[in-house]
């Protein structure tokens, strides 16, 4: 799995950082989940390794418009591409989705599925002509099951922000042990000759043999996979969560995550003649979180690693000596909360193999 960051600013993009946008992709598959979609995230995907076209599911926290501007164009671009791409969101992603494309009098090349997690059943509105229409997902328990493939499971929560808001859970299924493919050589081994008359090459079972079919040797004895599969490989767990100044709701579905992706909006750095308690105050008014709430619930919820993103546009994410200063400062902030120094503080365009 590899993470992009597309976007990393809040509110208002700077000349160092977009609007908010990340990409998920997976090591087996072709297809990439875009989480968040700020203005000007095509032009982002243009600078970046992933093709557009590989992005098949789109996921929104919230509909602030520094995280949803950019949805409208790049599904209108990405449906030239592809024949299908499904959106999920909070409530009133139908509204705002089917509108700005009805208002424009927009065609599709594909279709869109628009997937609303919702308390309650839709009111019927007017669909756009190339949306596949789909019932409201409802929540079990106040965990919505949003998504599942060959690839993951996707779960959402409600998390505090001055609108309704998502945090999403990844959870990648776990993948088979690795074949001991040194212990099945010997037994072939023994039967050289025979396979040789057979005129077979033991080796072609070995696809079959990973999938649970067993292998008959020459003299009848019989070789069952689980006896030379290694347990399965658990699959990486990502939180990504939307903004937020109280994201506890999410604490218990987020335990021991391999990756918490976390804004970090303002943070009370030297320089400034605040302290860290009005900063902390401000910052949770406006229903976003420092650097040191970030490292706090990471710490709760035992975190293997934390990616801060979503910074004020007033902190720079170039290579310049105050930037890298001032991201020094604002990773240190949460290390001292978190307990370790595995915090990153992301940049657009950083991709991080995991």
């Amino acid at each position: 799995m590899s993470l992009l960051f597309l976007g990393t600013c809040s509110a208002q993009p700077s000349l160092t950082r977009n609007h908010s946008a990340l990409a998920i992709t997976f090591p087996s598959a072709s297809d990439c989940y875009l989480f968040d979609c700020g203005e000007a995230t095509q032009h982002q995907l243009l600078k970046s390794p992933i093709k557009t076209s590989r992005i098949s599911k789109i996921f929104i926290t919230h509909l602030h418009g520094d995280h949803c501007f950019g949805l409208p164009g790049l599904v209108s671009t990405l449906l030239q591409q592809r024949q299908h791409v499904d959106v999920y969101g909070p409530e009133g992603i139908k509204f705002y989705l089917r509108n700005v494309l009805l208002g424009s009098l927009s065609r599709l090349g594909g279709t869109i599925s628009i997937f609303e997690l919702s308390h309650q059943h839709p009111v019927t509105d007017e669909p756009h002509s190339d949306e596949l229409l789909q019932s409201n997902i409802l929540p079990n328990n106040g965990t919505w099951t949003v998504s599942t493939d060959d690839q993951c499971t996707i779960y959402a929560r409600e998390i505090k922000h001055t609108i309704p808001c998502l945090g999403y859970v990844v959870q990648q299924h776990a993948s088979q042990g690795r074949l001991r493919i040194e212990e099945l050589k010997p037994q072939f081994e023994k039967f050289k000759q025979e396979y040789k008359k057979m005129k077979l090459n033991p080796m072609t079972q070995l696809s079959g043999f990973k999938s649970g079919q067993s292998i008959v040797l020459p003299d009848g004895s019989v070789l069952e996979s689980k006896d030379y599969l290694d347990p399965p490989v658990p699959g990486k767990k990502i939180v990504v969560l939307g903004d937020t100044c109280d994201p506890w709701n999410m604490q218990d579905l987020s335990m021991g995550c391999d990756i918490l992706i976390h804004e970090a909006t303002n943070a009370k750095l030297s320089s400034d003649p605040e302290t860290e308690e009005q900063v902390q105050q401000t910052t949770i008014q406006h229903g976003h979180s420092t650097p040191q709430m970030a490292g706090r619930f990471a710490k709760a919820i035992g975190a293997k690693k934390v990616y801060l993103n979503h910074f004020s546009h007033r902190y720079k994410g170039d290579d310049s000596e105050e930037a890298i200063q001032v991201m020094q400062e604002i990773r240190q902030l949460c290390v001292l909360e978190y307990g370790s120094d595995q915090v990153v503080t992301a940049r657009d365009l950083d991709c991080f193999a995991l």
